[in-house]
């Protein structure tokens, strides 16, 4: 009966780890892990084809797997309030992302191969906040369609979407000309 499961709701309920049977709920589209006491992405995810949306943020997780890039059907990723350093450049073949927020983590840079997700005009939101040394300023130039776009620098304090902003007038000024 569990086969059919399209969607589970497991937040905030202390969970560590997944067992290996939870790959037979192949029909899943949502997962919301988030607020459990997770350390590591566990790997039976990504044996998970059909999931859409996974929502794993305010847990303790410090690394996300290289496997992250097999889940090809991923349109919401949340791993914010977290503890990452960085993501795999793997996570540049999600390609169907409309939200992705690393929010509240301790990131220190963003892959470039993530610069083509951030450019579609299908993503919807992206969020990072990171640390002094966030290496995100330069992805600011290339990004147009997004319409909540947020990297903030504890360093710095600045927020990107202001940047956005200018560079879009910029943009459609010159077209104007």
């Amino acid at each position: 009966m569990l086969q059919n499961l399209y969607s589970l709701e497991a937040r905030n309920n202390l969970l560590e780890n997944l067992p290996k049977s939870f790959a037979m709920l192949s029909k899943l589209q949502t997962i919301n892990l988030s607020g459990n006491r997770f350390t590591h992405m566990p790997h039976v995810l990504f044996q998970l084809k059909a999931v859409r949306a996974l929502f794993m943020g305010g847990n303790l997780i410090e690394t996300v797997p290289n496997a992250i890039g097999t889940m090809l059907s991923l349109d919401v990723l949340y791993l914010g309030g977290n503890r990452l350093h960085e993501v795999p450049a793997t996570i540049g073949r999600l390609h169907n992302l409309t939200v992705l927020s690393l929010c509240s983590n301790q990131l220190e840079t963003i892959p470039t191969t993530i610069a083509p997700i951030l450019n579609r005009s299908e993503l919807l939101h992206f969020t990072a906040i990171c640390s002094e040394h966030c290496q995100l300023r330069s992805y600011v130039c290339v990004i147009c369609n997004i319409s909540a776009f947020v990297i903030i620098s504890t360093r710095e304090q600045f927020r990107a979407r202001y940047e956005l902003r200018a560079a879009n007038a910029e943009r459609a000024s010159s077209k104007n000309r």
